[in-house]
């Protein structure tokens, strides 16, 4: 049918867009660097990194209701655990990237736990200041952290990232990579969301009296909700930092938070598709 034919053309268009970007050139013809929108890879590749940055706070604020704006918080949770763990620092342990951000998404949803449980008591701009909050803690433990371990000149990776024998050496590979990271985080969030738990987490946005009253045990699901979210905002926070190949304090402003609550805010709270191309919007333009 029709939409089986658009779902092939755009996997045509996402896996031959790198060559063109990289290349400029389509199908034999030159294209300008205007004819490109002054678009490179590495504009590319950081949007997939805001898509499921995105995606993460959308989950908690589109579709749990919970307002957050600490994504740079647990981007910044992200990049510490990285260092930690797959650091490049002479007698440091280095473990695999796949299980460093593992790691750090596991650490995350941790994290996002003990933050979401506020959840329990305050809502609206209570808890969006508690959250404030945590953004301006992480930063300065990332600060303490990187002056303790690193130095001042910031966290650097030197050995390139390794996915199942593949150095992520090239910002074509780190597409791919990337890529696939998003239609993962896509595809297991809209399957989250047709369970019952991913219903019930609607209908504590919509009506958490008449949730509880239907047996749904509201406060675990948001506490769940965090933890969910932080998991993902943490992991695709830890690629990002491995991807950028180094990291400091003024990586993770209040800006890049506030960017994230715009992205969903364009493209719609509560709406899948919305959050990439609002992604793509903020990204590009």
């Amino acid at each position: 049918n029709a939409m089986r034919i658009w779902i092939v053309l755009l996997a045509a268009f996402v896996l031959y867009v790198p060559w063109v970007v990289a290349q400029k050139s389509i199908f034999g013809l030159d294209l300008t660097k205007h004819m490109l929108l002054n678009i490179n890879m590495t504009t590319i590749n950081v949007a997939l990194v805001a898509m499921v940055g995105a995606l993460g706070l959308n989950l908690l604020t589109g579709y749990t209701g919970l307002i957050s704006i600490g994504n740079a918080a647990f981007f910044a949770l992200g990049a510490i655990v990285a260092a930690f763990l797959g650091g490049t620092r002479e007698g440091w342990p280095s473990l695999p990237f796949p299980v460093v951000v593992l790691a750090a998404g596991l650490v995350g949803a941790i994290v996002g736990a003990i933050v979401g449980l506020p959840s329990y008591r305050i809502r609206g701009i209570y808890l969006l200041l508690a959250t404030l909050s945590l953004h301006f803690i992480m930063v300065w433990l990332f600060l303490e952290f990187q002056v303790k371990w690193f130095g001042f000149g910031g966290i650097q990776y030197i050995t390139p990232a390794t996915f199942f024998g593949i150095d992520l050496n090239t910002d074509i590979r780190w597409y791919y990579f990337l890529l696939g990271c998003t239609v993962v985080a896509f595809l297991l969030t809209k399957n989250l969301l047709r369970t019952r738990q991913g219903r019930a987490l609607v209908a504590v946005r919509d009506q958490p009296i008449a949730a509880a009253m239907a047996g749904i045990d509201v406060p675990r699901m948001r506490v769940t909700s965090f933890a969910v979210s932080s998991f993902m905002i943490a992991a695709i926070g830890a690629v990002y930092v491995w991807y950028l190949g180094a990291a400091s304090p003024e990586t993770f402003t209040l800006l890049f938070a506030i960017q994230f609550i715009a992205m969903i805010v364009i493209g719609g709270e509560g709406s899948l598709v919305g959050t990439a191309l609002g992604a793509l919007l903020w990204s590009f333009i």
